[in-house]
């Protein structure tokens, strides 16, 4: 896809991402308060209480990450000329997002429905930034 309809197409579905991203739905922590008894409990990828509980920085680090693939991705569409300077840098971010929201979910295994949502549409977005790229 050439042009401005690849780019709206990568920057809504990392909206979307982002927003099932903030929802405290996508990060999944277990915890044990007895030997017998599991309680899980979802957050959201910007909740740095995952980071303290569990020591999972993959959740958000791919929000983060996510964050400025969007804003690279809404800078390229209102000044296109600027899209050969950062084809490259978007498929390298767009990969490395993918590949940290399944590092995210096979942390200690837990995942949810809604993380393999969020990392589908990352990886959608990952494939269309290297086709882009191609063209």
């Amino acid at each position: 896809m050439k042009g401005k309809t690849g780019g709206i197409i990568s920057l809504a579905s990392m909206l979307v991402s982002i927003i099932l991203m903030a929802f405290p739905i996508g990060a999944v922590l277990t915890f044990a308060p007895s030997p017998t008894e599991r309680i899980q409990r979802t957050f959201s990828y910007f909740d740095l209480r995952i980071l303290g509980m569990s020591g999972n920085i993959w959740p958000f680090l791919t929000a983060v990450l996510s964050v400025i693939i969007c804003l690279i991705l809404l800078l390229i569409i209102i000044k296109s000329k600027l899209i050969n300077n950062f084809k490259k840098v978007l498929s390298i971010l767009s990969i490395i997002s993918f590949i940290t929201s399944v590092l995210a979910m096979l942390y200690f295994f837990n995942f949810s429905i809604w993380g393999i949502v969020i990392s589908a549409l990352l990886l959608g977005t990952a494939i269309l930034q290297f086709v882009r790229e191609a063209n």
